[in-house]
Parts: structure tokens; sequence; C-alpha cells
């Protein structure tokens, strides 16, 4: 859920999931370029598969799409709309 948005249009919004969690996005006024190869920041949740879900029905810009890596971590990247990559991932037993 969006809680706060400030400008218009928004430059900064914050959002809340499920009483939670609450982050801060804000568009940059730089010239800094978003890596297309690295991720910006690493977000841990408890449903990955169900988030994933979610923002693909949303319609949102899926990257890689949700799986089991090797290291432990179920998980699925992003593009925000500025152009970083997010990554959002639960912690899964070997196998």
């Amino acid at each position: 859920d969006i809680t706060f948005t400030w400008g218009e249009p928004p430059d900064y919004v914050v959002t809340n999931r499920e009483q939670a969690v609450n982050i801060h996005f804000v568009k940059k006024q730089d010239d800094f370029r978003p890596s297309k190869q690295h991720v910006s920041q690493y977000i841990f949740v408890h449903q990955v598969d169900k988030l994933y879900q979610e923002l693909v029905e949303s319609g949102v810009e899926i990257l890689r799409p949700v799986k089991t890596q090797e290291w432990g971590m179920r998980e699925f990247d992003i593009l925000d709309p500025n152009g970083f990559m997010l990554c959002f991932g639960t912690h899964v037993a070997h196998q």
C-alpha cells in the first residue's frame, strides 16, 4: 500500500506491506545511471512465490523469474520505475 507521497507528480513515496515493512522510494534528481547488471537492493520476504505472482499479475517488469538458487535462496528480480534492479528472496532449505 502507498501510505505517503510528496510532489506532483510524486518524487517521494512511502509504501507499507501488511503492516510489516515500510520502504521509501525517492526519484533521483541527478544523472546517476542504475546498473543493468547488479541488484540495487535485496529485500527478504516470507512468501516469495505469493509476492512474485502478485507482481506478475500487476504488470511489474520481471527481470529474472522466481527460482530456487544453489545458495539456498528462492528469489526473483524486478525493475523499479527508476530503472533499478530489486531482488526479493526467502531462505529455503538446501535440497
